[in-house]
């Protein structure tokens, strides 16, 4: 996760990968879930449909000013 917008479908799809390759095997689903809680706590920023990964986008939550 950076501070900067990317699509949710990227983040789980990297995530997936990376924890494939370190021989751990998870769903997109479960990832996508995480990813949708994450951002209901306010650990990360969502835009767009938050039902849909291909339709939201998501980054680190920005500290207020």
């Amino acid at each position: 996760m950076t501070d900067d917008w990317q699509k949710c479908s990227r983040v789980v799809a990297e995530s997936l990968v990376a924890l494939w390759d370190d021989g751990f095997r998870v769903g997109d689903l479960v990832l996508w879930s995480r990813v949708r809680t994450l951002a209901d706590e306010g650990v990360f920023e969502m835009k767009g449909d938050g039902r849909l990964m291909r339709e939201s986008s998501v980054r680190l939550r920005r500290e207020a000013a």
